[in-house]
């Protein structure tokens, strides 16, 4: 409601254009408490035109005021936990190794067997994108029969 009156009042001034479009292009927590400090202080000069809106735009900035004190400190309190930090470093280092062994044994499986049927054994399963099942999952799956050249 805010940013549409900004953008009526801006219409002629491009450097107000920008500003405005600039806090509506903002994403995440941390920007949303940016973006609601730089609409405070645009919006600060034109409270005489807000009060004459008849939509409520100057309750509403009135409330954003208000608000962004607190916005700032529910995102300082949003921080996390040194354990939970290093959980995610864990996190991030177990990925790290399964994926570089997993290429790495690809790329071994394609110097030994390179041009072979063998190779469709090391090559990456993708799931195909909205493809159906093809059996009814309420239904058992069938026993796996082993063959003798399995057990090599």
């Amino acid at each position: 409601m805010l940013l549409r009156v900004l953008d009526l009042r801006f219409r002629k001034d491009p450097a107000g254009q920008k500003r405005v479009s600039q806090i509506r292009a903002g994403s995440g927590d941390a920007d949303l408490v940016q973006d609601l400090s730089d609409l405070i202080v645009l919006i600060a000069p034109h409270m005489p035109h807000l009060d004459s809106c008849p939509r409520g735009e100057a309750s509403a900035a009135r409330r954003l005021v208000e608000l962004s004190p607190q916005l700032a400190h529910l995102l300082g309190a949003k921080t996390i936990t040194d354990e939970a930090r290093a959980a995610r470093q864990l996190r991030n280092g177990i990925y790290t190794l399964v994926l570089n062994t997993e290429r790495r044994i690809r790329a071994a499986a394609e110097y030994w067997y390179g041009g072979t049927e063998k190779m469709k054994e090391y090559a990456p399963y993708v799931a195909p994108v909205g493809a159906a099942p093809e059996t009814d999952p309420a239904e058992p799956m069938p026993p796996v029969a082993e063959s003798a050249g399995d057990n090599q």
